[in-house]
């Protein structure tokens, strides 16, 4: 967070089966829309939205 707003997402502990691309396209999308309700990324539903709500609970620490 930077003067309240997401200004970049960083990785600390990666999912366990990696997609090449998803994440970056989906912090892409969290960081314009300065929300976590985006669309998933095709094709990687299930790690998008364990993405998402990783995002989602860090930014209610």
């Amino acid at each position: 967070m930077e003067g309240g707003r997401i200004s970049k997402v960083d990785v600390f502990k990666d999912v366990q089966f990696v997609q090449e691309g998803v994440s970056d396209s989906l912090f892409e999308k969290v960081v314009i829309a300065q929300d976590t309700r985006v669309d998933a990324v095709s094709g990687a539903t299930i790690t998008s939205k364990a993405y998402l709500k990783a995002i989602e609970n860090a930014l209610v620490q």
